[in-house]
């Protein structure tokens, strides 16, 4: 997404010129005008690059391109840069090649090519364009990454885009999920969990990676452009106010009164830890698309038992997870019986457990993540596992779609 400029007197576009030009001087990389060195395993290499002064995979302050729509780059990699563990996450991302340029890494990237080096060459390249972003040189090196992941996307006919657009407004991946490998949350206005989705964010200061972008022009607030949500704060009075970072200087804070940030949302974009996610915290897109999926899922569980296709058969239940199980067992609440009537007859009992496990286990899994008991968790998988799909000769299973009937009703009731 990007802005056109115009006459508003809020938005001096001289002034960030300048800034931002002072900004590019400032951190100029000093291998452009070095010399060279040779290591001693023949590997040449930047002074600068040695002294470890080029990448460290810390974000630094940086200014967006004024001709380039990739605000959604800076915006993801500047909320993630707000969460400890996002910090990790891009110093995880962006190493040098001890050669002058960097290795990116995107966790998210679709394909086999999770890695992208990023050359000397190709830096000197941006330098001296227009087009990428003045200030720290890791987020020029995830830009570069970037485009040339959608260049890629582009010669496998998953992109429409050209050789000069390939940044501008969004590549179908959210820089987030690019660089953790875990889709954001969606919230768009008037969804019905934002208000718990906001109280949570100003509970928590720091937890969240959040951008968002607006629907309307309100100064300092643009459309089709995308911020960093910082937080969310409260005054001893009571005010709340918003407090935003605009990529085109992230070194300057944006306070907005609450109400003029929440009318004019257009949507927010949140990513938490993926190592210890809040399993509570879902947009009701979320929820359709976990309902969406689960419909299918079951559809196609359900064909390839009747068009008796074990191969795929098995594919399809070892997409079930924790985030889809309940919903499929509330479509679908015979599954488990003809799985059970699929595989039925003396010997079959292997077979049968590989069938039907990977729904109890996606069940437990769930229960976890709810905080159900201990106890009720350990007393669910005795007599689903132990006593019956592990039983020598006979499966009931009655008893098991008993036990789960009464786990979703536990799981369903801490919801």
């Amino acid at each position: 997404m990007s802005v056109n400029f115009n006459n508003d007197n809020n938005i001096n576009r001289s002034e960030l010129k300048q800034k931002r030009e002072e900004l590019k001087l400032l951190n100029k990389d000093i291998s452009l005008f070095t010399p060279q060195y040779v290591s001693q395993n023949d590997n040449a290499g930047s002074i600068s690059d040695s002294m470890g002064a080029k990448f460290d995979g810390v974000i630094g302050d940086t200014m967006q391109s004024f001709s380039t729509g990739d605000c959604w780059v800076l915006a993801g990699v500047n909320s993630l840069n707000q969460t400890d563990w996002g910090r990790a996450i891009i110093k995880d991302a962006v190493k040098s090649d001890g050669q002058g340029g960097a290795i990116v890494s995107f966790k998210g990237a679709e394909g086999s090519q999770k890695e992208f080096h990023i050359t000397v060459e190709d830096l000197r390249k941006a330098e001296q364009s227009d087009k990428y972003s003045a200030g720290d040189s890791d987020m020029t090196a995830i830009e570069l990454a970037v485009e040339k992941y959608a260049d890629l996307k582009v010669k496998y006919g998953n992109l429409d885009k050209t050789a000069d657009t390939l940044l501008d407004g969004g590549i179908g991946i959210t820089m987030q999920e690019l660089l953790t490998g875990v889709k954001p949350h969606f919230y768009y206005n008037g969804d019905t969990k934002l208000e718990e989705c906001f109280d949570k964010i100003q509970e928590n200061p720091g937890k969240y990676s959040i951008y968002t972008a607006f629907l309307n022009d309100d100064p300092p607030l643009y459309k089709d452009h995308a911020y960093t949500l910082k937080a969310i704060e409260e005054d001893i009075n009571g005010n709340k106010k918003a407090v935003l970072i605009n990529p085109w200087d992230s070194s300057e804070i944006i306070d907005i009164p609450f109400g003029k940030f929440k009318s004019n949302m257009h949507f927010l974009l949140l990513s938490d830890n993926p190592d210890s996610p809040d399993e509570n915290l879902k947009s009701n897109y979320d929820l359709q698309k976990e309902i969406i999926e689960a419909r299918l899922l079951g559809s196609g569980i359900k064909k390839n038992l009747l068009d008796d296709n074990e191969q795929i058969l098995k594919k399809e239940l070892g997409r079930i997870n924790k985030d889809n199980v309940v919903h499929l067992l509330k479509f679908y609440p015979s599954i488990i019986t003809m799985l059970d009537s699929y595989k039925s007859g003396w010997g079959n009992g292997n077979a049968k457990k590989e069938l039907i496990l990977p729904i109890i286990n996606a069940l437990i899994e769930k229960a976890k993540t709810k905080n159900i008991d201990a106890k009720v968790i350990e007393n669910f998988t005795q007599i689903c596992v132990n006593q019956e799909l592990d039983a020598l000769f006979y499966t009931n299973a009655e008893k098991i779609n008993k036990e789960v009937k009464n786990l979703i009703e536990l799981i369903e009731g801490k919801e």
